[in-house]
């Protein structure tokens, strides 16, 4: 199922309203988005954000009555069974009609600001989504320097930590080991308990030297797992002088502690760092062990036509020859500077097939090439001198490439109790599954409190990317046109 199917089944089961926004919130901003598959996840594989409307004053759209005790007759039996019919049939009996031709739906209203918001943060999150945030502690600090920054892999602590049900938090820490006679720095995850393979610092290597967490193996790498540290050129000159440190764990202020985020998994925090190179196709480590060669130019560079067929071959590569499964995405400026360096532009160029169906937009050898305002413009140059760089994604969609997995919600939900209700208990027609799967949108209203006419309109998406180390690539560092 993708999100053209899910607009499709809303428009099936008669619910007009939410199908034309998801089709026009989801579907038509983003061709990637309507396409990329949904797959169910296996239990417990959860993730769960709750939205709500896009403006922080809320109750400019709400229904506000305070209702006082008074003597129940005729009168107040006819008024109690209207106030139940609007409440219950208003928003599914009118919102199928033109806004204009009954004044104005507030309810309406707010359910469209809450579909456009989720929309907004859902297609982020998919791909630059930021399941946990991290500080070095104030100890470690002192010895990497106090302007060190971490960028991290993944999968730097549990899905279940990150995710925890009633709102429950938990944080976890990674741990770093300096080795003055060596000059190496090596990394040990959350849930490890062996360091990963040491890497030398030096002074033409200290900006986003990357780290892999040893598994249960000392000097062996933990593919999923990594982190990249930045260490500031300001600041080198001291770490190479620096006496031996090891974090010791359970100490705050000596290990880099991650806190988990309710985003999910975005594919550019998935893309390995076997998977990216520099714009001039440097500093991508071999599979066989760590490469020191990760700084890449000083000051960035311009994309080219070498980084074209470099990030198109992956793709291609990865997806068995199939450059429709295939997308590479670029920043606005960026796509301008593609434009100027890819030939059969304009009228009379073909269509190019994407998830199998075609679509206009600009293509190098069969794969199509979409603006992404999510991706990062803010990515720092190794000599400090610019902090205005960008990247280019490929991603290789499928069930078995790219994709993402969900869960619902219909479960919590009471139709009894709620005035509107669009639940994953509805199946998606025409995923390839005999029966269909769950819709992963839920929306429902309910009662503020029993004393108030307030009806509270909710939503949840629950999803997570997943993608093999292969489905998405990278050339990084890039000038922003």
């Amino acid at each position: 199922m993708a999100t053209t199917t899910l607009a499709t089944s809303m428009s099936l089961i008669k619910d007009t309203s939410l199908a034309l926004m998801i089709d026009e919130f989801f579907v038509q901003p983003d061709p990637a988005i309507a396409r990329v598959p949904m797959t169910t996840a296996p239990p417990g594989y959860q993730w769960l954000q709750e939205y709500t409307t896009a403006h922080t004053p809320a109750t400019v759209f709400s229904h506000w009555d305070t209702l006082t005790p008074f003597g129940f007759g005729v009168s107040s039996y006819d008024a109690f069974l209207s106030g139940i019919a609007k409440q219950d049939q208003r928003n599914k009996a009118l919102s199928a009609l033109g806004e204009g031709q009954q004044g104005r739906m507030d309810r309406l209203k707010k359910k469209q600001m809450i579909i456009k918001s989720m929309s907004e943060l859902w297609r982020q999150y998919v791909y630059t989504g930021e399941p946990v945030t991290a500080a070095i502690g104030g100890v470690l600090a002192a010895t990497i320097g106090a302007n060190a920054t971490v960028e991290l892999g993944p999968r730097c602590v549990t899905f279940g930590d990150v995710h925890q049900f009633a709102g429950a938090t938990s944080t976890t820490e990674g741990l770093l080991r300096w080795v003055l006679l060596n000059q190496t720095l090596e990394y040990m995850a959350p849930g490890d308990t062996a360091w990963g393979p040491a890497v030398v610092i030096t002074a033409a290597n200290h900006h986003r030297v990357t780290l892999w967490s040893g598994g249960s193996v000392a000097a062996s790498k933990n593919e999923p797992r990594w982190i990249r540290i930045n260490i500031a050129a300001a600041d080198l000159a001291a770490l190479l002088v620096a006496a031996n440190f090891t974090s010791t764990a359970g100490v705050a202020n000596q290990v880099i502690t991650f806190t988990p985020t309710k985003q999910m998994t975005g594919l550019y925090r998935q893309i390995s760092p076997m998977m990216q190179c520099y714009h001039d196709l440097s500093g991508t480590p071999p599979a066989s062990g760590v490469s020191v060669a990760v700084n890449g130019p000083a000051a960035g560079g311009s994309l080219n036509r070498e980084a074209l067929s470099w990030i198109t071959q992956k793709l291609l590569d990865a997806s068995n020859n199939n450059p429709s499964q295939c997308a590479v995405f670029l920043s606005d400026n960026l796509m301008i500077r593609a434009e100027g360096l890819i030939p059969a532009l304009g009228a009379g160029a073909p269509p190019t097939f994407f998830m199998g169906s075609p679509i206009n937009t600009l293509s190098y050898r069969g794969i199509p090439f979409l603006r992404n305002q999510w991706l990062p413009t803010n990515l720092a140059s190794r000599d400090a001198t610019r902090n205005d760089l960008t990247l280019m994604m490929g991603a290789v969609f499928g069930t078995e490439n790219a994709h993402i997995k969900y869960q619902t919600l219909a479960g919590d939900i009471t139709n009894g109790i709620v005035a509107d209700v669009n639940t994953g208990v509805m199946t998606a027609i025409g995923d390839g599954t005999p029966t269909g799967s769950p819709i992963p949108l839920t929306y429902w209203e309910d009662l503020y409190s029993p004393n108030q006419l307030v009806v509270n309109q909710q939503a949840h998406m629950m999803g997570e990317p997943v993608a093999q180390i292969s489905d998405l690539c990278a050339v990084t560092h890039l000038n922003n046109g």
